[in-house]
């Protein structure tokens, strides 16, 4: 199933995703296949806008890797405002699913099925 999302989105989704990996929840090895898969597509897709956040902090801070509101508020209210810019474009990606009735049974935080939400199936 392909799921249109914008790159902040995507990036709040990957963080949820390597989180719950983390938490070392068992699940059946085609669904810990699927969170998998669909870890490294959005990771995939996330590629340009990484790379363009870096150049864009790199650029605007004068070689720096990083600037903080303290030590040059200007360059960083223009790193932020340059970056919300792209964090807002949408890219497309294709997500396998997993049946709910896979995870139903399972006894798990609250946060890992907000985790898998975007990518479970009815069924």
């Amino acid at each position: 199933m392909k799921i249109k999302k914008s790159n902040a989105e995507l990036e709040q989704k990957l963080e949820q995703i390597k989180t719950l990996i983390d938490q070392k929840i068992e699940f059946p090895s085609k669904t810990s296949h699927a969170i998998i898969k669909n870890k490294i597509a959005i990771e995939r897709a996330l590629e340009p806008f990484v790379l363009s956040r870096d150049e864009i902090i790199k650029n605007k801070a004068g070689g720096k890797t990083s600037v903080s509101a303290k030590d040059d508020p200007k360059a960083f209210n223009e790193i932020c405002e340059a970056i919300n810019d792209i964090a807002l474009e949408l890219s497309e990606v294709e997500i396998s699913t997993i049946k709910l009735s896979d995870i139903a049974e399972r006894e798990m935080p609250l946060s890992a099925i907000d985790a898998l939400s975007f990518m479970i199936e009815e069924g």
